[in-house]
C-alpha cells in the first residue's frame, strides 16, 4: 500500500486506516478505470499551429502525471 495513505497520521492509527482503505477495493478499482479512461480520452498532442503549443503540451503532461499518481496510490498491492 502506498505510504501516502498514512502520511501525517500517527503510527497507532495506521492499522485502522489500512483496514478502512483495503475494505473499499471495489470502489478503488472503479475509480482506477474511470481515471484510465480520462487519460485515454485526453488530447494526446497540442495544436502545433498555436504559438503556445509548448505550454499546452506541458499542461497535458502535468494532468496525465497527476492522474497516474492517483492511479498508483489506488493500487493497494504495490508497496
Amino acid at each position: 500500500m502506498n505510504t501516502a495513505w498514512f502520511k501525517y497520521l500517527p503510527y497507532e492509527e495506521h492499522k485502522h486506516r489500512k483496514s478502512f482503505v483495503s475494505g473499499n477495493t471495489e470502489a478503488w478499482e472503479v475509480l482506477t478505470e474511470v481515471l484510465l479512461q480520462r487519460i485515454e480520452s485526453m488530447k494526446q498532442h497540442p495544436e502545433y499551429s498555436n504559438p503556445a503549443w509548448a505550454f499546452e503540451q506541458a499542461h497535458i503532461n502535468g494532468r496525465k502525471e497527476m492522474l497516474q499518481e492517483v492511479i498508483n496510490m489506488l493500487n493497494l498491492e504495490k508497496e
